[in-house]
């Protein structure tokens, strides 16, 4: 058994491919298996993997069709053999002691996890940007509950599944939800955090996360699955719930939050659909105790206020109002 484990989820990267593997290979901490899963591709990633694993048996590949990155980093995780985890991207970049360090976070500190600084390269070094929490050092993690969503809100650095490392214990069975494809990362730990007791932040080490890339998350609204985004806050509330932090400001941001999805989830709809997704709205405010907060601009308001009056009809006319003037404006 190795001290680390690396999964790397992979499809058609063979443009950054190489840089990161090396990077990796030449890691002052050398107790560490790669376990690179390629999701499917079809851009020469996958020769560039069995290249590596043919040369350094601490690279393993492993090939499937193309199911997503939640699948692949499952699939690393039941591969996983080492004590501890981390994963990286393969588009992104680390120093060369990145992996010392974060051995070293969490082993000298005996804590659950270790988060590091983020750093947002943008393609062709025209920008780059930290990302801070202005934490430093070991803390319980009761004791940073109270500021969890206002840090989460202003960095995300909660919900980036890199940049991290974890015990391989403290994961045990869970796996990442393969019916996600956004912040589907911040779903998986959210599963994890309850049990973390202590975490470890390390300002004085950077993991390099490549913006404007191919695998980046900025989705068309009419494209983001709402819903899913709705039921992710709502298990963070329960999330703040049993850590005894719903309260203060972290149940006036994520209170927000929720009544945001809810006006998204009408307001992008797709009008054909309209009848079944207010219904199903509906359906999942009464079950879920959802506390809808109104205020916000005139026209969520509106929409909001005949919502938790479940006013479907008039829902309906108010839409089709807003798209008739929103066609109108266009023509002028």
């Amino acid at each position: 058994m190795c001290k680390l484990s690396i999964i790397m989820p992979i499809y058609n990267k063979s443009k950054y491919l190489g840089n990161i593997l090396d990077s990796i290979k030449r890691q002052e901490f050398k107790d560490f298996e790669c376990i690179l899963v390629d999701d499917g591709s079809t851009d020469g990633s996958q020769l560039i993997c069995d290249n590596y694993s043919e040369n350094d048996d601490r690279f393993i590949t492993i090939h499937k069709h193309n199911s997503g990155v939640s699948d692949a980093r499952n699939v690393g995780l039941k591969k996983s053999k080492g004590k501890y985890i981390t994963f990286i991207d393969a588009d992104d970049s680390i120093e060369s002691d990145y992996l010392l360090k974060l051995v070293r976070d969490i082993e000298q500190n005996s804590v659950d996890i270790a988060i590091v600084t983020m750093k947002k390269i943008w393609e062709n070094n025209s920008k780059v940007e930290y990302i801070n929490t202005s934490l430093n050092g070991k803390y319980s993690f009761k004791k940073i509950m109270p500021n969890f969503a206002k840090i989460q809100l202003s960095t995300g650095i909660f919900g980036f599944s890199c940049g991290k490392i974890l015990r391989r214990d403290l994961i045990g069975n869970y796996l990442f939800d393969t019916s996600i494809t956004l912040a589907e990362d911040f779903d998986f730990y959210l599963k994890l955090y309850p049990k973390v007791k202590t975490i470890y932040f390390d300002d004085d080490c950077f993991y390099g996360y490549l913006q404007e890339s191919e695998n980046n998350s900025t989705k068309e609204d009419d494209k983001i699955d709402y819903f899913t985004q709705l039921k992710i806050n709502l298990r963070y509330r329960d999330f703040l719930k049993i850590m005894n932090s719903y309260n203060g400001n972290n149940k006036k941001i994520i209170d927000s939050r929720i009544t945001s999805y809810v006006y998204f989830i009408i307001f992008h709809s797709n009008r054909n659909e309209i009848d079944i997704k207010i219904k199903q709205l509906f359906e999942l405010i009464d079950k879920n105790d959802i506390i809808i907060n109104i205020n916000n601009n005139l026209m969520q308001n509106l929409i909001l206020f005949l919502i938790k009056r479940k006013k479907l009809n008039m829902i309906k006319a108010i839409l089709q109002s807003y798209d008739v003037l929103r066609n109108l404006k266009k023509l002028v």
